[in-house]
């Protein structure tokens, strides 16, 4: 860009500066389009649509049919029936299936079906005599108010009527021989004792006399 201007001595001159040292400028310049821009978007003065369109008198004989034309000799019409036969394995198909009419008589029972003359009922009940073995079994069992009064005694019982305190004495009346054999108590010996000591005349044959007492007294 150039700036024309003239001095005080009269004499023209220019002042060439650059775009960027107009503040601004560049920012205007490019929102402008170029002197040889085209539009893309827009057909030349002169131009035609050879490559896009056909001719206004063009025919499609050799690609169309006539638009009165049928397929009568190769369909068959839309609405039309094939017997079974002309339908590839549909015979084989229908072979296998049951005929609409078919039951399970043979096979099931009837869905309304109970077992009343061959089952109990769920909740049932059986007397002692319907139980295989029950009655035996029963047979061999104690009442539930048994006792055993007459085999065992009571827990807390003695036996102070029949059997001395471990730790007791004896009179002489009371004492007995374990032997059975000797079928006498000492009470018996004591007096037969006693009537041979009255029959001692000497000291010694008093000691002797006891000293058989001991020895009888030894199985005691």
């Amino acid at each position: 860009m150039k700036i024309k201007f003239t001095t005080e001595s009269g004499v023209t001159k220019y002042l060439k500066l650059g775009i960027s040292s107009v503040l601004g400028l560049q920012d205007i310049l490019d929102t402008k389009s170029d002197t040889d821009h085209i539009h893309s978007e827009y057909a030349l003065t002169i131009h035609n649509h050879d490559t896009s369109y056909a001719d206004i008198s063009h025919n499609h004989d050799t690609s169309y049919a006539d638009i009165s034309h049928n397929h009568d000799t190769s369909y068959a019409d839309i609405d039309h029936n094939h017997s079974i036969s002309e339908v590839t394995g549909l015979q084989a198909a229908l072979d296998n299936k049951a005929a609409s009419n078919h039951n399970h008589d043979t096979s099931y029972a009837d869905i309304s079906h109970n077992h009343d003359t061959s089952y109990a009922d769920i909740d049932h009940n059986h007397s002692i005599s319907e139980v295989t073995g029950l009655q035996a079994a029963l047979d061999n069992k104690a009442a539930s108010n048994h006792n055993h009064d007459t085999v065992y005694a009571e827990i807390d019982h003695n036996h102070d009527t029949v059997y001395a305190d471990i730790e007791h004495t004896h009179v002489g009346s009371q004492i007995y021989v374990k032997s059975e054999e000797l079928g006498t108590t000492l009470n018996d010996w004591a007096t037969s004792i006693e009537n041979e000591l009255s029959d001692l005349a000497g000291k010694q044959e008093v000691e002797d006399a006891f000293d058989e007492l001991a020895t009888l007294m030894e199985g005691v």
